[in-house]
């Protein structure tokens, strides 16, 4: 991750304060490293963060609109939370921060668990995954149940909701996973990363 947001050795990671899915803050990671550079050091913060559960406070399969009071909202939640974190007003700021990547997402509904799996295996048959399987790319991270194409700047993928969630939120009480999981129920994530 350092070389892909850096492309230098001479970052090193010097801490990392939150773990994934902090329900309470809605930042899903939070990496600050240090770059050693002839005797002179430098920081840097990488964060990523879920909108809609930085505003809610806890996880939810709803996605973030981006409309104006949406989005003055997520300002003043970011603030507050790195304000814990960060005296200088400008590094608490959310304008005053690079974005690296954005993904813009969709839910698609299907009301039969046999209309989901025909949508993902018909939509695999066009994407990388089936290049991957075919050539044996094994640097592509996709699974049976995601399909994707993209380039260096942009990804376009579809996943099962509901399989992400049972696979990848291992770290949260069961009751609010399993609340997670039914409202995930039927749904297929169209996302577009950039």
């Amino acid at each position: 991750e350092r070389e892909k947001l850096f492309g230098c050795h001479k970052f090193q990671t010097v801490h990392r304060s939150l773990n994934s899915h902090n329900p309470e803050t809605g930042i899903k990671t939070f990496f600050v490293f240090r770059r050693d550079d002839g005797g002179y050091q430098s920081y840097y913060a990488c964060i990523r963060i879920e909108p809609l559960v930085m505003i809610l406070g806890k996880l939810t399969v709803k996605l973030f609109l981006a409309i104006p009071s949406n989005v003055q909202k997520l300002q003043n939640t970011f603030h507050d939370i790195m304000s814990r974190y960060f005296t200088n007003d400008n590094l608490t700021t959310l304008s005053a921060w690079q974005c690296r990547r954005i993904d813009y997402t969709s839910n698609l509904h299907f009301s039969r668990p046999e209309e989901k799996a025909l949508f993902l295996k018909m939509t695999s048959k066009t994407s990388r995954l089936v290049r991957k399987q075919k050539k044996r790319i094994l640097r592509l991270k996709l699974d049976d149940q995601s399909t994707a194409e993209g380039n260096k700047s942009v990804k376009v993928t579809f996943y099962d909701k509901y399989k992400q969630i049972d696979e990848k939120y291992k770290d949260i009480p069961a009751e609010q996973k399993n609340s997670l999981l039914l409202a995930a129920t039927g749904i297929i994530r169209f996302e577009v990363q950039c």
